[in-house]
């Protein structure tokens, strides 16, 4: 199994772990989303209880995850967020833990499941960033200790990723293969769509929508409360930050809140320079996009409410309990029914629709040749052959035409000649998912050789 240079290999090879234990890739990919689901709800259960001395606590962040419309949907696609959203709770409790004990097994667990959550998305670098500032704050300027800790933690969580950035560059020459950085920011709509899905995450009646504006105003409300919730934690641990007595709930509170706002703003520079094609799919995948930040809130609650506990009389508490079946609710309410939904069908390449495809059906039966493919992730997952993307004709950053996709295209023709290669245009109604002007310049010197409902294979036979 070779992944692609794209994208991190940490997904890679988990599904590689289950085809090494004899199931194929689609059958790895259902258990690994099971796997990474229940290893999620039980780290939130055990790390909340663990920190704030409240099995009561723990049980609500458990159930808060459990219970998640959000966290039930993303590990129903068979992507990279089961492999990744575990290893970044991990990865936030185990450095807290350090924070919190001083102990290093902490800081060696801590550091190297965020080079495996770095492995599996490069947004894991967002946990680098988050944790580095927390550790670099819990040992202050005076600490002799403080480098010591910091580069064993950056080398462990940073290491692996420099090593296949090194790898990409050395096998094709580029780092990431995504287009030239253009600045150019998201539009006002899907600010508007992101701010409509962190209010939908605490209203507790699924099927409730709110104005754009409205949906924007409450996101940034939200968004300010996290900071603030921050903020007041970093005050709270300053003049004491190796107090054992008190600083591991509040070193979890910095620690997710710091997470948070840094991975959205990766996400933004993300969809702003980076990756621009996000943007254009984020009303498809925005929910999965911010599922880290919601995994963060749905731990962040029960300790808020914790805090709150803490400093409240009986009339108080019965708020907080009030309070903590409100959020249950919001959650489980949306959740039943996308547990429902998922038995019925799955989402993505977990999907019947991909599972039932007859093009994939027929890739899966070809030799070892070389593959293009507008569908590189479905090819890989469900035939278990390495692909390489289509030339791109457009730069979605630069909002331009490719100054290389002539040669590009010359590339791929001499590649599929010269290694009876196919190009195959993927996914339901295929010949939508380009426009005619573009799949005549992709197939120029090829012909058609299958055509099925949900993929189009060109080949080249010598009749052009």
């Amino acid at each position: 199994m070779r992944p692609t240079t794209g994208f991190p290999p940490g997904y890679s090879l988990s599904l590689a772990v289950f085809k090494w234990l004899g199931f194929d890739l689609h059958a790895g990919a259902r258990l690994l989303g099971g796997l990474g689901f229940s290893i999620l709800v039980l780290l939130a259960g055990v790390g909340v209880g663990a920190v704030t001395g409240s099995p009561g606590f723990g049980l609500m962040s458990a159930a808060l995850v459990l219970g998640s419309p959000t966290l039930i949907g993303v590990h129903g696609w068979a992507l990279s967020e089961s492999v990744f959203l575990p290893m970044s709770l991990a990865a936030i409790l185990f450095t807290t833990g350090f924070l919190g004990t001083g102990e290093s097994k902490y800081l060696v667990l801590g550091g190297l499941a965020v080079g495996m959550a770095a492995l599996t998305r490069y947004a894991g670098l967002s946990l680098a960033v988050a944790l580095g500032a927390c550790l670099a704050l819990g040992h202050g300027n005076a600490n002799p200790k403080r480098w010591r800790v910091m580069g064993v933690f950056a080398g462990l969580a940073l290491g692996p990723l420099i090593v296949f950035l090194v790898r990409n560059v050395i096998v094709s020459g580029d780092l990431v293969n995504r287009p030239e950085m253009t600045w150019r920011p998201p539009e006002a709509a899907l600010i508007e769509r992101a701010g409509a899905i962190m209010v939908s995450w605490l209203v507790p009646f699924s099927g409730v929508r709110l104005p754009g504006w409205l949906s924007t105003t409450l996101a940034g409300v939200l968004l300010l409360c996290l900071i603030l919730g921050t903020s007041w934690g970093l005050r709270a641990v300053k003049p004491r930050p190796r107090d054992k007595t008190k600083s591991p709930a509040l070193w979890l509170l910095i620690a997710l809140g710091t997470h948070s706002t840094t991975y959205l703003a990766v996400l933004y520079t993300s969809m702003s320079v980076a990756d621009p094609n996000i943007r254009s799919g984020f009303s498809a995948v925005g929910e999965r996009l911010l599922a880290p930040v919601h995994l963060d809130l749905m731990v962040l609650i029960p300790l808020w409410l914790f805090v709150a506990w803490r400093g409240s009389e009986a009339p108080g508490r019965l708020l907080v309990i009030g309070t903590g079946l409100l959020f249950l609710v919001a959650q489980f309410s949306g959740g039943i029914k996308e547990a429902g939904e998922l038995r019925e069908d799955g989402r993505g390449f977990n999907s019947v629709a991909w599972r039932s495809s007859a093009a994939m059906a027929y890739i899966r039966e070809l030799p070892e040749i070389p593959i293009y493919t507008n569908e590189v992730g479905a090819t890989y997952l469900l035939t278990g052959r390495h692909a390489t993307f289509i030339p791109a004709s457009y730069n979605p950053s630069t909002q331009s035409n490719r100054l290389n996709y002539s040669a590009d295209l010359d590339r791929m023709r001499r590649t599929i000649r010269a290694g009876g290669g196919i190009l195959a245009i993927l996914g339901s109604g295929p010949r939508d998912r380009l426009t005619p002007e573009y799949l005549d310049e992709l197939t120029e010197g090829l012909t058609l050789v299958e055509e099925f409902g949900d993929g189009l294979i060109y080949r080249y036979t010598g009749d052009h």
